[in-house]
């Protein structure tokens, strides 16, 4: 379950997402593992549900110092899902999880997070040095997940600031010339960002090309009208409007992720 939802979220994703709620349903402890496979699976809501009640058992004396994959799959989840407090406080524990027990990919997986519920809250000042700090910390070719959660927590951040070129050069990284995605899931989940960017930046038309040929139907008229569209209950507007700093603003994954 966990290698096929790791590698291939989105193949066969009905048989995965049934297997997955029967395992859930004949296990006791909700394994690590299984938690993130609901993650990926963008099954957010069972993802926050397992991953808190697996956390719950892993801070236990002895074996903390494996609870570092699960702190960095609840951040995300819960930012998915526009439980913006809870990852910030699981970040904070993850970070000073990975200082004690040097993990480096657990410190850049809080950094980002909590860079991207930065960006999202408007706190635009502190979005930039996580993500230098970070891309300066990975290797971005090896670590295409981190660098695609970068690119895109900066490129939100230049948006809400009004930097739309910037933003959109920075949410172009999440896909090559041809379309290939940086990442084969976390660079789809900036869709919805890129393409707000590239209306504001009257850049669609560089886009258009390759958006048409992996999703039918886009049109630099059909963004300009998404655009312009006021925004439905629930669902974020990429309009130029200063974010709330408390408020928080419900994240728009479900609307980028293929096979939702």
């Amino acid at each position: 379950m966990w290698i096929t939802a790791a590698t291939d979220p989105f193949g066969n994703r009905g048989e995965l997402i049934s297997r997955l709620y029967g395992m859930v349903g004949g296990t006791v402890d909700g394994h690590a593992r299984l938690c993130a496979a609901a993650w990926l699976l963008d099954e957010s809501e069972l993802a926050v549900w397992l991953l808190r009640e697996s956390l719950s058992r892993l801070r236990a004396p002895g074996v903390r110092g494996n609870s570092g994959a699960t702190l960095s799959a609840l951040q995300w989840a819960c930012i998915d899902t526009g439980r913006w407090d809870e990852p910030l406080l699981a970040c904070r524990e993850a970070t000073d999880l990975a200082a004690a027990y040097k993990m480096e990919a657990v410190a850049a997986s809080a950094s980002l997070a909590t860079a991207t519920v930065l960006a999202m809250r408007g706190v635009h000042d502190q979005v930039r040095p996580l993500v230098t700090s970070v891309l300066a910390t990975i290797d971005a070719a090896e670590y295409r997940g981190f660098a695609a959660r970068a690119w895109r927590a900066a490129g939100i951040a230049a948006l809400a600031e009004g930097r739309y070129l910037t933003g959109y050069a920075q949410l172009s990284q999440l896909f090559g010339a041809d379309g290939a995605p940086l990442h084969h899931r976390v660079s789809y989940l900036g869709i919805a960002d890129l393409a707000a960017a590239a209306v504001r930046a009257e850049r669609y038309l560089e886009r258009g090309g390759w958006w048409n040929a992996r999703w039918p139907g886009w049109t630099p008229r059909l963004a300009r009208g998404w655009i312009s569209l006021p925004p439905a209950p629930g669902v974020w507007s990429p309009s130029p409007r200063t974010p709330s700093l408390t408020s928080p603003r419900p994240c728009p994954t479900r609307l980028a992720t293929p096979g939702r």
